[in-house]
């Protein structure tokens, strides 16, 4: 039966069943802890959200937070996966989400912290090389994208 990742969008509804992916981002984070970071994110608006990746059965696999500063830099984080053997497949995806909202939003950039990566994989997924790969490059404790299109977003009609 193949695997299908599904990466969307997480509805505030959600943000229970995600705990699990990003406890291992601090000891002793408590789902309460999670609700309280995820909230804002969570709130409807264009500017910030929670981007998931989803087995077909729903399993939530990894996610990230975003949210577009004043200066129209795309500040992801937490960015967390979980898995056995497709850690790989799902951070790469979720970075090319990462890369697609940008997009979306008019970022002149994307940064994500490299204190607000987590992974919890079999065998071990080296998060900063998938994000290399993709173009990213370190600055000081970030890790950094020019963003594809730094040109305001256009909504569909």
């Amino acid at each position: 039966m193949p695997r299908r990742f599904v990466i969307a969008p997480l509805p505030a509804t959600h943000i229970d069943q995600a705990f699990p992916v990003v406890q291992p981002l601090r000891p002793g984070f408590t789902p309460a802890q999670w609700r309280a970071l995820a909230a804002p994110f969570a709130e409807a608006g264009d500017a910030r959200g929670i981007v998931a990746c989803r087995m077909g059965s729903g399993h939530i696999r990894g996610l990230f937070c975003y949210a577009l500063d004043e200066a129209g830099v795309l500040r992801v984080g937490p960015f967390a996966v979980a898995g056995l053997f497709d850690a790989p497949a799902t951070a790469d995806g979720l970075i090319e989400a990462a890369g697609q909202v940008a997009q979306r939003l008019g970022a002149s950039r994307i940064v994500v912290k490299c204190d607000a990566l987590a992974v919890t994989a079999v065998p071990h997924c080296d998060l900063a090389d998938l994000f290399a790969h993709r173009g990213y490059r370190v600055e000081g404790d970030a890790l950094v994208s020019e963003s594809a299109s730094s040109a305001p977003a256009v909504a569909n009609a």
